[in-house]
């Protein structure tokens, strides 16, 4: 960017002399628009130093203030733009303005890049100390430079005639601002060492304000031609591109809490050894999916699914072999799931559950049957003296299909009921709630 402003300006040398027209009434609102971004800069700026409590960020802040309260000034002291005489200001108010607004800002610039390691080396200015008396500095310069602009405006040098500047303007006056620009950016640059984005964005900052005020002034040599409205351009850039960069650090900021908010959330809801879903998400999403059944009058089945013999399966081969083994079965418990709206959670150590919407007793059996199979087929040695070979479950299923449920934890209780059922009649088979049993390799329910 600082780039293109510096191409910009060296190109724009044989046309910036050429008159654009007298056209003042674009002037209010190109300002307004500037003003109005520099004033989001300074809140967005301030609010950061109430955050951080960090007193350079305050520093900035009042930078843009001032540099927003002095650039009212200027467009209201402007001859015609508002007004052919605002106060009685005389044909020179408006330029010195504009002087004493581009060193205003250059000032706290090399203000900010000081109190950084002044805030390293001395508590006073680390606790912001010195932010109340430069607050009230800001609010005084601009209003001095008011008084003395548009009250004495009779006796200031005298720096334009017509649309033309004066020697004294183009001679001098410019010339020491852009030298104490360019001091001012290697101040920055050598205290700061552009350690961070903001340092950068300041370094870019100050070369598009002496790029504005080389085309503006220097080259273009009066007001109204194609160089000076460059420079308008310019300073409208400048005033700017902070609150770009600001509102772009926001919408990261703002990214990366949804996303911290979403990782939380799934976290606070997910078995961390399994993945499913844990108790407290589970139970959330079977109030939901009742609710939902019951204003529809559809039925909704639920499974409870216990590992047999887990306990022995843990003294013979270890935890860690446990915890891999509940993995196993989560996973064979998920990939039989086969709609989106079905879901499983782990609910205890070795306990998992599964909600089926829109299902009924039927539906729900064939897939226990569907997800015992799974488990059994696997193939996951049992301990020494288990009642199976290989690591089984039993299921119980209960529905609404019959019989309402009154709120999850009735249909949770139904189905314990009918887990209970399986585990007294063997194990690695299932139960459904109101059914004889279905034995293993049995894949219908018998009504």
């Amino acid at each position: 960017m600082a780039g293109v402003a510096i191409v910009l300006t060296v190109a724009s040398g044989p046309l910036a002399r050429i008159s654009g027209g007298e056209v003042v009434a674009f002037l209010p609102s190109i300002y307004a628009v500037a003003i109005f971004a520099e004033l989001l800069t300074a809140f967005l700026l301030w609010n950061q130093y109430r955050a951080s409590g960090h007193p350079p960020i305050a520093v900035l802040a009042l930078a843009y203030v001032g540099a927003a309260l002095i650039a009212t000034e200027y467009i209201l002291a402007f001859p015609h733009a508002f007004a052919e005489h605002f106060l009685g200001a005389g044909p020179q108010s408006a330029i010195w303005l504009y002087l004493i607004g581009h060193v205003f800002f250059t000032t706290y610039i090399v203000l900010f890049a000081l109190w950084e390691p002044l805030c390293r080396r001395l508590p006073t200015f680390a606790k912001g100390n010195g932010v109340p008396m430069l607050t009230v500095i800001t609010v005084l310069v601009p209003l001095i430079a008011l008084i003395v602009t548009v009250g004495y405006a009779d006796e200031l040098p005298i720096a334009i005639v017509g649309r033309h500047v004066t020697a004294l303007w183009s001679r001098t006056a410019i010339p020491a601002l852009l030298c104490y620009q360019v001091l001012a950016c290697a101040i920055l640059i050598g205290v700061t060492r552009l350690r961070t984005a903001v340092h950068l964005w300041l370094t870019v900052i100050l070369t598009v304000s002496f790029s504005e005020v080389v085309v503006s002034n220097l080259i273009s040599g009066s007001r109204f031609t194609l160089g000076w409205y460059l420079g308008r351009a310019e300073s409208l850039l400048a005033a700017s591109v902070f609150l770009v960069v600001l509102f772009g650090s926001v919408y990261r900021i703002l990214l990366t809490l949804t996303s911290t908010n979403a990782t939380l959330y799934r976290q606070s809801v997910s078995d961390e050894l399994t993945g499913l879903l844990n108790r407290r998400g589970f139970n959330a999403r079977l109030e939901e999916e009742l609710r939902r059944a019951q204003r529809r009058g559809e039925a909704v089945a639920f499974l409870v699914i216990d590992i047999d013999d887990f306990k022995r399966y843990n003294d013979s081969y270890g935890h860690p072999a446990g915890d891999a083994a509940l993995g196993i079965v989560a996973r064979v418990v998920k990939t039989t799931l086969r709609r989106a709206a079905d879901c499983a959670a782990r609910i205890g150590g070795e306990e998992f559950a599964v909600l089926l919407p829109e299902t009924d007793r039927a539906g729900a059996a064939a897939v226990a049957q569907r997800i015992r199979r799974g488990v059994e087929r696997v193939g996951i040695l049992q301990g020494a003296g288990a009642r199976h070979g290989v690591l089984t479950v039993s299921i119980g299923v209960a529905s609404t299909e019959e019989r309402a449920a009154q709120d999850g934890l009735d249909l949770m209780r139904r189905s314990d009921r009918a887990l209970y059922q399986a585990k007294s009649e063997g194990r690695n088979c299932i139960h459904v709630e109101g059914a004889p049993r279905l034995h293993p390799g049995e894949s219908s329910l018998a009504v």
